[in-house]
């Protein structure tokens, strides 16, 4: 296993890049709710990080459940009524450009992913061209 080159290391079993997810937009929402930190006005880039982080991490699938959970998060907690799903008319702008933001960010940060891998595959073919075809498998088979 290359120790130098961290893309080139054994990809993590599904589930693990999946609970990544779920957890980072826990720990946002948990932050974004503390009172002492006063953010129960703009969590937006919290949860914006989560989103970039796990897509990062995992691909695009943990990537748009982190959007998703990131969404229903915003719609319950920051938006009128509080504590509801159901929007308010003039809500439902705030709640669709979070939304679209979020997953511009999903998607543009697991493709920088699969762009670095690649890259670190061209650079270094001697030596880890087993450990570069899994790791190319692992991130078409997250795409798909």
């Amino acid at each position: 296993m290359s120790t130098a080159n961290p893309l080139l290391w054994r990809k993590p079993p599904l589930i693990w890049s999946y609970g990544a997810a779920v957890l980072l937009v826990a720990v946002a929402l948990i932050v974004s709710r503390w009172p002492m930190l006063h953010l129960q006005t703009a969590p937006v880039s919290l949860f914006v990080c989560a989103v970039m982080v796990s897509a990062w991490l995992g691909g695009v699938g943990p990537g748009l459940l982190a959007t998703s959970l990131s969404s229903l998060a915003f719609d319950y907690y920051f938006l009128e009524p509080l504590y509801s799903f159901v929007l308010r008319p003039e809500e439902i702008p705030r709640a669709a450009i979070f939304a679209l933001a979020t997953l511009v960010v999903a998607l543009l940060s697991a493709a920088q992913r699969g762009h670095r891998i690649a890259q670190a595959v061209a650079r270094h073919p001697e030596g880890n061209s087993a450990r570069a075809s899994e790791s190319q498998r692992g991130v078409a088979s997250r795409e798909r």
